[in-house]
């Protein structure tokens, strides 16, 4: 039953002078028919919107107007979807503000699993892969330092010019070049 239709019915029912208690009835059964159809209506919106409030007010609604459960099932399923998404952004933003190798990985992964935007996504990567140029160079470094080489501190120094690397690594570095090429 469409409520414009049974809308329709009961004003001929009601122009024809059809009893008021069944004319009662039908409005009941309109109301509730309308509030299902603007549930349903609601329901659809929020599913199109992807908005996680507006999905969870709509789910309350469309269950308590009794709409399709299949309806009520794919935008409960959504609202999971993105709240996934949410948490998996704010771990991003969060990985990506620390600079956290392990962070890095752990939140672009959790965000590949819930396919959060590409360009978060890309942000983040680059900015691991950066992080595990940095950490490597740091590494190899203070390697370098430790035992004196001077290939090594040449190779390391000059990869690090861009890479952030702690300052008095870096001048411990040069300083420990200078001795050993006077040598």
């Amino acid at each position: 039953r469409e409520p414009q239709e049974l809308k329709a019915a009961i004003k001929l029912g009601t122009d024809a002078g059809v009893e008021s208690s069944l004319v009662d009835e039908a409005n009941r059964i309109y109301v509730i028919e309308e509030r299902r159809a603007s549930a349903m209506e609601s329901v659809r919106q929020a599913i199109r919107s992807k908005d996680v409030a507006a999905l969870q007010v709509a789910i309350e609604e469309g269950s308590s107007a009794g709409i399709q459960q299949s309806l009520v099932e794919e935008a409960s399923q959504l609202m999971m979807l993105q709240k996934k998404r949410e948490v998996a952004q704010i771990s991003l933003h969060e990985a990506m503000i620390s600079r956290d190798i392990g962070a890095l990985r752990a939140a672009i992964d959790a965000g590949k699993r819930v396919d959060v935007e590409a360009g978060i996504l890309e942000r983040a990567s680059t900015m691991l892969g950066k992080e595990e140029l940095r950490s490597t160079t740091t590494a190899a470094l203070r390697v370098a330092v430790s035992n004196r080489d001077v290939v090594a501190l040449e190779t390391a120094l000059e990869e690090s010019h861009n890479l952030d690397i702690e300052s008095s690594l870096v001048q411990e570095a040069e300083r420990v070049l200078g001795v050993e090429r006077r040598r």
